[in-house]
């Protein structure tokens, strides 16, 4: 029972730790999925410096239990505040610093989980088989709870919970109490301290925005949302993303009057996201007869009303825009995406050719699309040149014509199949009947921004831009050019650099499978390390593939991860009961990884989605067993299992962070299938090359 009580808590205290700081990491650094990948590998190295410490920190099992909730703590702390101390510039906080707070802050608690597994596996080599299945338990059970439980609770209680379930295990463990005896003392201290943690909770997230007053900050089920406030405006973020203000009164002027102006009576009109920019108002001022407004999270709908009350007379949809669009029977004459730009694979999903052949189906005939996105045409940078030429493209593929209207922000007009103008002069007279009243906008800028010199150079630009690739669901590049940017904004240099490096990283990728081929590397510990390679890969293709075709990631990320842990513990019994030569299972793989290469993109539902996580689980999770029993056959590796257990953590370090931040963003979610294939056709090599002796 003891040894079952020791890895069950490892793995609940790993699935709600990891996924505490991965969320806590893509709040305060731009709610960037990047930092998922890197997250990942991070914890898994740290996790397996922890493990190879175990000579030179003689420390017990019990004692790990009782100070991971501390640790935990303090890495809370520790991540909110250091976007206060680096002090970033503006709204955009330095990539590389984010970079490098992913891969350090999960180091204390992840060196602690190292020393806990090899702790508790050292003195029972044999029993490491159990010790994978029982820390899937435990992966399993907090997945759960956390997704149905604890989802909504700030993160200080989380903590707390996660204490309080450890201190249970530990007295169950060390045999001094009954656990029901804990429970009435446990319930008093969570009453009496919940205002407390509440308390603590506030003070640390006001961290996040500093210079500004935190109004409000609250968890739901598809995020944090928080407001700030600055002098007399409001500012609106959604997991750490500036999602808009109450005083950006002129961009949004812009945005609604001028694609309405190209339409000669719109009537039904689509607003996807920020109401609370006054956008909802602008649009009533020209009298529609219905106009609909949508956002995917009620409360941000409940929060905004409190600073940016909406007009009474829109239609608030509580949806997310796709599945609105694709499940919805209603047609509208214009659809207005207000959108941030697509720094995230969640808001990148919204300016695909996909979503924008969804869009077009919705548009009544002479319809109209408009989006905009960040630009500069006066100091044209490249990665911003490449971010529009992709959407451009994908607009391009979807719609009969386009219209571009570069300033600070390219806005693009794009046409089911009506008639654009770029002649001011029909738009003005429009304006000027309607009598609507504006702050900014007036009949002036309206000549100048159809009239300019920059319209010309922008067109010609985008149209004889070869690099750029359009931007797809299953290759989100306006995603990569759009963080391209974002690196190029601190380190020019460097944002050059990683975009050369990304041309030669499948010949670099392939030279190095060759490599390993001919290496004298051994069979087992081959496999053990395409395995962890494996289970990360297809781990993050899954999220991503979640985040991209579902969007509700912030609330199912526990889920998702429990159900590719549990895939992995059926995985792990099934070949314990019936092992089967180790080429088998990477064969299995490889024709498993090449398969979804064509059937990914018909992956639209969470059922299918979830079965995926537990067949690659299954299928990773299954070699684990065998290539141990190999290995720990050799009595000279009988007392290694930390460095088997290392070599598992070091695949899968490289298997989270390669393809999240360069495979993904840049070939595209099937060639992360391509490269599980062919690490375990490499593997499949070694063992014919290398066999091991049984």
């Amino acid at each position: 029972m003891s040894f079952f009580l020791q890895f069950f808590a490892l793995g609940l205290t790993s699935i709600i730790t990891q996924v505490v700081i991965q969320r806590e990491l893509l709040v305060t650094f731009y709610g960037n999925e990047f930092f998922i990948g890197v997250t990942l590998a991070s914890w898994l190295i740290w996790t397996a410096v922890g493990s190879g410490l175990i000579k030179k920190i003689p420390v017990s099992t019990k004692t790990l239990i009782l100070i991971s909730g501390p640790i935990f703590f303090l890495e809370i702390f520790i991540i909110r505040y250091l976007k206060n101390f680096a002090g970033f510039p503006g709204e955009i906080p330095n990539l590389l610093y984010g970079m490098t707070a992913a891969l350090l802050t999960p180091a204390p608690i992840s060196v602690l989980l190292g020393l806990w597994w090899t702790r508790t596996t050292r003195d029972q080599p044999e029993a490491s088989n159990r010790a994978y299945l029982y820390e899937a338990v435990g992966f399993i059970i907090g997945g759960v709870v956390f997704s149905f439980l604890l989802i909504r609770c700030q993160e200080f209680l989380t903590a707390t919970v996660l204490v309080i379930a450890n201190i249970i295990i530990f007295f169950i463990f060390a045999k001094r109490a009954r656990p029901y005896i804990l429970i009435p003392l446990i319930a008093v201290i969570l009453l009496l301290f919940t205002q407390k943690l509440n308390d603590l909770n506030n003070f640390t997230a006001s961290f996040r925005y500093k210079g500004q007053e935190l109004i409000e900050s609250v968890n739901t089920l598809y995020g944090n949302i928080a407001v700030t406030k600055l002098h007399d405006q409001y500012n609106f973020y959604e997991n750490g993303v500036p999602m808009g203000s109450t005083a950006k009164v002129e961009a949004t002027e812009n945005l609604v009057h001028i694609p309405l102006l190209e339409h000669p009576a719109p009537e039904n009109i689509l607003l996807v996201g920020g109401g609370f920019t006054r956008a909802v108002n602008e649009i009533l001022k020209h009298e529609p007869k219905e106009l609909t407004y949508i956002e995917i999270d009620p409360k941000l709908i409940d929060i905004s009303k409190k600073y940016a009350p909406i007009d009474p007379r829109a239609k608030v949809v509580v949806d997310d825009a796709r599945h609105f669009l694709q499940e919805g029977t209603n047609k509208f004459d214009v659809i207005i995406l207000n959108l941030p730009p697509p720094s995230t694979a969640l808001i990148n999903r919204y300016y695909t050719k996909e979503f924008f052949e969804i869009a077009k189906r919705n548009l009544n005939d002479g319809g109209i699309f408009v989006c905009q996105l960040t630009y500069s045409p006066s100091a044209p940078v490249i990665e911003l040149q490449n971010l529009a030429a992709s959407v451009f493209k994908a607009l391009g593929a979807s719609f009969n014509s386009t219209i571009v209207l570069p300033e600070d922000n390219i806005m693009f007009i794009s046409s089911k199949n009506g008639y654009l103008t770029y002649d001011p002069e029909p738009l003005i007279k429009r304006f000027e009947k309607s009598g609507i009243k504006t702050d900014f906008l007036v009949t002036g800028y309206i000549r100048y921004r159809f009239t300019t010199d920059r319209i010309a150079e922008t067109l010609k630009a985008l149209n004889t831009n070869q690099s750029a690739r359009m931007n797809r669901d299953m290759v989100p590049s306006a995603y990569f050019y759009q963080n391209l940017f974002w690196l190029d904004h601190f380190y020019p240099k460097l944002s050059t650099a990683f975009e050369m490096m990304t041309r030669y990283i499948w010949p670099f990728i392939i030279i190095l499978m060759i490599f390993f081929s001919f290496s004298r590397v051994r069979a087992p510990v081959a496999s053990i390390g395409a395995a962890g390679f494996t289970l990360m890969a297809l781990e993050v293709a899954v999220i991503l593939t979640y985040q991209i075709k579902i969007g509700f990631l912030y609330y199912k990320l526990a889920l998702l991860i429990s159900m590719l842990m549990l895939g992995m513990a059926a995985g792990v019994i099934y070949a314990i009961r019936k092992p089967r030569p180790l080429y088998i299972y990477h064969v299995a793989i490889a024709i498993f990884s090449l398969a979804l290469i064509p059937l990914v993109r018909y992956l639209n539902s969470e059922l299918a989605i979830f079965s995926l996580a537990i067949v690659s689980g299954f299928l990773g999770g299954s070699i684990f067993p065998v290539a141990n029993s190999i290995y720990l056959s050799d009595k000279d590796n009988s007392l290694k299992t930390g460095s088997i257990y290392a070599c598992d953590l070091a695949g899968s370090s490289i298997g989270a962070i390669i393809p999240a931040l360069v495979i993904i963003p840049v070939f595209g979610i099937t060639n992360s299938f391509l490269l599980v294939a062919v690490v375990n056709l490499t593997a499949i090599l070694i063992f014919f090359r290398r066999r091991p002796v049984r």
